[in-house]
């Protein structure tokens, strides 16, 4: 579904991402782990072009993502992204925050959106919170509220990204349990985060990065019985101890 080719991506002088190639299959949960400024939030960001590659290019269903606005209208129509700061807008409701993109970017009759809407919402738990301002909600109610919206894009892709590292420690397993349930449902989903326990329970295959490089790349259970490499190693002991 999602082809990486050389990408490079570079900040003033420093090298953010290198010699990147990798696919991303229709259907699979792929979650990306690594220390902090090891790339990994950077290479998500460039699955949909909110980073544009220095270097590379990046393929969505077979098509080359071109720097136009028609090419990467659809690739973010169909590329959704979850972010950790949620970017809703707080001065509107939580239907209309879900409703908005559907009616001004998929041209939705406002009833058709807003029934879809509600579908989404209750999905995640957050039906009966429809008329409420985004601005009185908790930050997990905040976050699965993000994910409604989504979905409510019919997304072939999600994009998760350090979604609960904004929450506190009591919120998170509410997060948590939204996700599990979206990625029961066979989604294609990319997820950077530093919750290894969600990683196991949802990923079909764990992709490890340091220093802007893939360093491994494998099954969700081989990765974490038996990394191959030396630098995920030490990488896993040290944050499962």
């Amino acid at each position: 579904m999602i082809e990486l080719k050389n990408i490079e991506k570079v900040f003033d002088d420093t090298v953010v991402l290198k010699n990147i190639n990798v696919t991303f299959k229709k259907g699979e949960v792929t979650v990306i782990i690594g220390p902090s400024g090891s790339g990994k939030s950077t290479l998500l960001r460039t699955i949909n072009w909110l980073e544009k590659p220095t270097q590379g290019d990046v393929y969505f269903e077979k098509e080359r993502v071109q720097n136009q606005a028609s090419s990467l209208e659809t690739l973010r129509t169909q590329a959704t992204m979850v972010f950790q700061a949620f970017h809703l807008f707080n001065h509107l409701t939580v239907l209309k925050n879900c409703t908005l993109g559907p009616i001004k970017v998929l041209k939705q009759a406002r009833h058709v959106a807003e029934a879809y809407a509600l579908e989404q919402l209750k999905k995640v738990g957050m039906d009966a919170y429809k008329d409420r301002l985004v601005n009185t909600l908790s930050g997990g109610q905040k976050q699965r509220v993000a994910i409604a919206r989504a979905l409510t894009m019919a997304p072939k892709v999600i994009l998760f990204d350090e979604p609960t590292s904004a929450l506190d420690i009591e919120m998170v397993q509410e997060v948590v349990e939204t996700i599990k349930h979206v990625a029961s449902e066979g989604l294609t989903m990319v997820l950077v985060t530093h919750e290894i326990e969600l990683a196991k329970a949802i990923a079909d295959r764990v992709i490890f990065m340091d220093q802007g490089e893939i360093v491994e790349d494998r099954k969700n259970t081989d990765i974490f019985t038996q990394p191959k490499m030396e630098r995920t190693k030490q990488f896993l002991q040290k944050i499962t101890h």
